[in-house]
């Protein structure tokens, strides 16, 4: 089977950028209310990658993300995002 979709496949932005989901089901240390707690305020912010939310060195999270607003990004301007409370 074959499946056909519409949906732009997510891209990562940088050399070893990645995607903050996958990152925290490997990580393993989050409960199933927490992750979906984690992917509401991820669609919030309307990001997917790790360098969508972090420095140019990757090192810190900007100050931005913490604001629980839109943030602009690729990813940000790159899909349609669901709305969100």
């Amino acid at each position: 089977m074959h499946l056909k979709t519409t949906l732009p496949e997510l891209e990562e932005w940088k050399k070893n950028d990645k995607f903050i989901m996958e990152e925290i089901l490997n990580e393993k240390t989050f409960n199933q209310v927490e992750m979906k707690q984690i992917n509401e305020v991820r669609m919030n912010l309307k990001v997917n990658t790790l360098a969508n939310i972090s420095s140019s060195d990757g090192k810190r999270i900007l100050h931005v993300a913490c604001k629980a607003k839109p943030i602009e990004s690729c990813s940000g301007n790159r899909y349609k995002w669901p709305r969100t409370t």
